[in-house]
């Protein structure tokens, strides 16, 4: 079931089908990817509890593996709706306890702040012991042209290294370096044949995306998450940035367990982690 809320600048769109935004509209004008080409038809999936390709195993036991977590393909409830903001909520169950042994309560909500969409992740741990999880944002950004004619501006200076990874998106411990500085022109030849730039334990907390001339299409904040990807789907004007809280795993490196692995977060017996990004658009 979808539901939307609006203000003076944004409206906004979303389904109970993943929690995902499937539209959001700046001055009347769609900002998410809308499969115009038939190539993806995701807008902003939500990644939870980890991101990309990534084993879970805990006390030594592996769970079945999904890749992107389970939160993007299960079905949510309306948790909370008032004028300005949305909020979704997923619970543990049978079903997610095949890849994820923990009980929890996942929200989701989003906000509008004029201008700019707030997204709230809260996770709290409903069950008798200490819950890890991970998480991140494949939010879509439509866009007016070829997408080699636009940059990512870095709010601090930065070595781009990025961590080079197999077709089937295990990490292969080579990291190149694409440059360094605070502006990164996005290479259309790293995002063919679903490709991803993947930026590891990054500095900056903020990013621009803008065309070569200056004109900026959005501010991307994520105080909480330390490793940012862009991707495409293959000839489509559209980008994806993410924020990740954790990387994929290294190939042949899978039994590290949960707890111990870099951007997961632990939640003790009846607490509850917030997690949080926005994008500004213009």
């Amino acid at each position: 079931m979808q539901y939307s809320i609006q203000n003076d600048k944004l409206s906004i769109t979303a389904d109970t089908k993943g929690g995902e935004l499937i539209s959001v509209k700046f001055n009347g004008v769609e900002r998410l990817w809308q499969n115009d080409n038939g190539s993806w038809a995701g807008h902003a999936p939500l990644l939870f509890p980890f991101c990309g390709q990534f084993h879970v195993v805990v006390d030594g036991k592996e769970y079945e593996y999904r890749p992107h977590g389970f939160a993007k393909k299960s079905e949510f409830t309306l948790f909370e709706q008032g004028a300005d903001f949305l909020t979704f909520a997923l619970s543990s169950s049978e079903q997610t306890k095949a890849y994820y042994p923990f009980d929890f309560l996942f929200l989701v909500t989003y906000k509008l702040s004029g201008d700019t969409l707030e997204v709230y992740y809260d996770v709290k741990n409903t069950g008798d012991k200490a819950l890890y999880f991970a998480c991140g944002a494949h939010d879509s950004f439509a866009l007016n042209e070829k997408i080699g004619n636009y940059q990512i501006h870095f709010d601090e200076n930065e070595t781009f290294n990025h961590y080079v990874h197999h077709k089937h998106n295990t990490l292969t411990g080579e990291i190149k370096v694409l440059g360094e500085g605070k502006v990164f022109d996005i290479p259309e030849d790293y995002l063919v044949d679903d490709s991803t730039v993947i930026f590891g334990k990054i500095n900056s907390r903020k990013v621009t995306l803008c065309h070569k001339d200056g004109t900026k299409v959005a501010e991307i904040a994520f105080p909480d998450f330390s490793n940012l990807l862009i991707w495409r789907s293959n000839d489509a004007q559209m980008v994806c940035v993410e924020p990740w809280t954790n990387l994929p795993d290294t190939e042949g490196v899978f039994d590290i367990e949960l707890k111990d692995k870099f951007g997961v977060f632990e939640v003790a017996e009846g607490d509850c982690k917030r997690i949080t990004r926005s994008i500004k658009y213009f």
